[in-house]
């Protein structure tokens, strides 16, 4: 069964029941339905989650996934799924290097090891006469790229 709104266009009666839902919701639940989708909130609901503060844990540390050292996926693995479940029709790799091509990176929030040696070994020969600013860009560009190159090696 279908039903005409008055701007003329034409939904089920499945999503109109969505939107019944959804307008019942409170807005921090709503806000949660926005970023992960009304199947995942109804699923949390379901199971008894109904605090919105509590859906993001859980489907953060869902997503982040195990955190076994044999039960790891790999290294942008997550990217990969946030995408596909966002409807993109591209990969994470695709998605990396789209944003390389136009000099943009995705890197960890804290640096690793890599890029801390990448950053310090950038200027460590002292053959460089360069302004502070300078040095610290340096620096800055040696621990990015360490930082592609780990996430990414094979770009």
């Amino acid at each position: 069964m279908t039903q005409a709104l008055d701007v003329g266009y034409i939904i089920s009666e499945q999503t109109l029941k969505s939107f019944e839902r959804l307008e019942k919701m409170s807005p921090d639940l709503r806000e949660c339905v926005y970023e992960y989708g009304e199947a995942i909130v109804v699923a949390c609901l379901c199971a008894g989650v109904k605090d919105p503060k509590n859906i993001r844990q859980l489907v953060r540390e869902i997503w982040e996934g195990a955190r076994q050292p044999l039960q790891r996926r790999k290294k942008m693995g997550s990217l990969d799924w946030i995408l596909m479940q966002a409807g993109a029709n591209i990969s994470a790799k695709t998605l990396v290097r789209i944003l390389r091509d136009n000099h943009h990176y995705i890197v960890p929030e804290q640096p690793t090891t890599q890029m801390i040696n990448a950053s310090m070994n950038t200027v460590s020969n002292f053959d460089q006469k360069v302004t502070k600013k300078d040095k610290h860009a340096l620096r800055l560009r040696a621990a990015i790229a360490a930082g592609v190159k780990h996430l990414w090696p094979d770009l």
